[in-house]
């Protein structure tokens, strides 16, 4: 009844260790239950706790924050784009003047340099949220799946020991003896 997690700061929630741990550690939980579906239900489910709760505070902030800065751009874009298609419609009226004409070139050109900005920012953003999502996001590699497991206690692998001691130690005897030099009848 083993779950495999794989989460960004699983390992923190489950030791309760510190801001040490870096990296996506990989978490198993234990489970063990007289039941195998039981076990295997109750490892499922803790594996879906330890993903929500890791993912929702750090991880989940963050990916709101990139979402939300995603958005601006995007409306940033939209207007620029607004923006670049009134100037170049007021480039194409009759009757402006050179140096008019001069003013709205040079600001299409600050506006599509801005787009440019925009679309940098934009892709590093999207890079960012992805790496959010699919890396430092939690997530279940390996569903629960139930083990037999032997019950292995201090008492049981002494008796073990003292039954193969004996049996290796009569067998000892056995080729010791008839190893032993015999003394010869006069």
């Amino acid at each position: 009844m083993i779950a495999r997690l794989l989460a960004a700061n699983a390992l923190e929630l489950a030791t309760g260790a510190g801001a040490a741990n870096r990296g996506n550690p990989l978490v198993s939980i234990t489970v063990q239950l007289h039941r195998p579906k039981h076990a295997e239900d109750a490892a499922n489910r803790l594996a879906a706790i330890v993903k929500e709760r890791t993912t929702e505070k750090y991880v989940g902030t963050k990916i709101a924050t990139y979402e939300a800065s995603l958005k601006i751009v995007n409306t940033q874009l939209e207007s620029i784009a607004n923006r670049v298609a009134a100037l170049n419609a007021a480039i194409r009226t009759q009757g402006l003047a050179a140096l008019d004409k001069l003013v709205l070139v040079s600001q299409i050109d600050n506006a599509e340099q801005r787009e440019g900005q925009l679309l940098d920012q934009k892709t590093l953003v999207q890079q960012q949220l992805a790496l959010a999502n699919n890396v430092e996001s939690a997530q279940v590699v390996e569903p629960a799946s139930a083990v037999k497991s032997t019950a292995r206690s201090r008492r049981n692998s002494v008796l073990v020991g003292a039954l193969i001691g004996l049996v290796l130690g009569a067998i000892a005897a056995i080729v010791g003896d008839a190893r032993a030099p015999r003394a010869r009848p006069a």
